[in-house]
């Protein structure tokens, strides 16, 4: 019996997300793969964070050393996304990038580099190599979720935006280890966060097919690509998390977050907004120009996350206030 049948109203959540990774390909030398699996089979690390998360499937990783393995699997199985540590020994990389990308296309592969120095030596030629994204491994076996997740929604945005309208959070970050740090901290809040709205009257399938409706996050590394996406899903922007310093038209400007409010607050003067930074003297400027602020270099920035997207994405429990502004009273839903 279809899904349709057996709960029409959840039908359109069963159309979303068609694009869904279940098989990765890890391009590794054997070291790097022993430093990704000191804390355990990465397999299994995945199948708990999926687990902890209540997401049902957690795909397959298959791990290999060599290109011309590497070639091999992609032309006999099906994978969904490709990992390429840099260090392969003889194996360039960006070749290998090159070569995967003239036969499969649309195929995501980021690169995954063992620490931030690899990421400033690369982070160019892997662009030019055709890689879809460069991440930092911070020991953190999270990073596959928000790798997994980030590929998922950027194939997935559109089709599920004119389906049923979901929202969009724009996270603008140019630094590679940055955005490595905090995408599994965003990823695991939303969907902490959105499990903790539908608990009450919802069976395990609904539950599932909710999930596939949480907002979409996008990341752009410049102004100009932030304001691509803004202008791309401007009437689905949930919420913007920027970074202060990055480039406009190629150039690194300091100025970047505080253009990039400007902009949109022509338009959208209450959308929620929030600026990252190591540099503690822009939190005044942010307040200022209507934005909060989170310091990256803070060891609350879990905690201050959390309250930001809490607070100003709905997430929050429902707080009644006086006109004074004064808390009265606090739900969890509204039953």
């Amino acid at each position: 019996m279809s899904i349709e049948v057996v709960a029409p109203k959840f039908a359109d959540f069963f159309h979303l997300m068609p694009f869904r990774i279940q098989e990765i390909l890890l391009i590794s030398s054997k070291y790097d793969a022993f430093i990704l699996q000191e804390d355990g089979q990465l397999t299994e690390q995945l199948f708990n964070t999926f687990l902890n998360l209540n997401l049902k499937y957690a795909p397959r990783i298959t791990r290999v050393s060599r290109g011309e393995r590497a070639v091999e699997v992609l032309a006999t199985r099906r994978v969904d996304l490709v990992i390429i540590m840099p260090q392969l020994g003889d194996v360039d990389p960006m070749g290998l990038c090159t070569t995967i990308k003239e036969t499969h296309p649309a195929l995501p592969v980021v690169m995954l580099a063992y620490n931030s120095k690899q990421t400033n030596q690369l982070q160019e030629r892997s662009r030019e190599a055709g890689f879809d994204r460069m991440f930092v491994w911070t020991g953190n076996s999270r990073i596959f979720l928000s790798i997994i997740k980030l590929m998922e929604d950027r194939m997935n945005v559109h089709h599920d935006i004119a389906r049923v309208g979901l929202q969009v959070i724009i996270v603008v970050e140019d630094s590679p280890y940055y955005y490595s740090t905090f995408l599994p901290i965003l990823y695991t809040i939303i969907m902490t966060q959105t499990q903790r709205l539908m608990r009450q009257g919802l069976n395990d399938m609904h539950r599932l097919l909710r999930m596939r409706a949480r907002p979409k996050i996008i990341l752009a590394t410049n102004y100009d690509d932030a304001m691509e996406r803004f202008r791309e899903f401007e009437d689905n922007v949930l919420g913007v998390l920027s970074d202060v310093r990055y480039p406009v038209a190629g150039i690194e400007d300091p100025e970047a977050g505080f253009k990039l409010i400007g902009a949109i607050r022509e338009k959208h003067p209450n959308l929620p907004i929030v600026l990252m930074s190591s540099e503690p003297h822009n939190k005044e400027r942010a307040y200022a120009a209507g934005a909060q602020f989170i310091d990256k270099n803070s060891s609350s920035i879990i905690h201050d996350m959390k309250l930001f997207i809490q607070s100003q994405f709905g997430f929050g429990d429902f707080v009644f206030r006086l006109p004074t502004g004064k808390e009265v009273g606090r739900a969890t839903d509204l039953k």
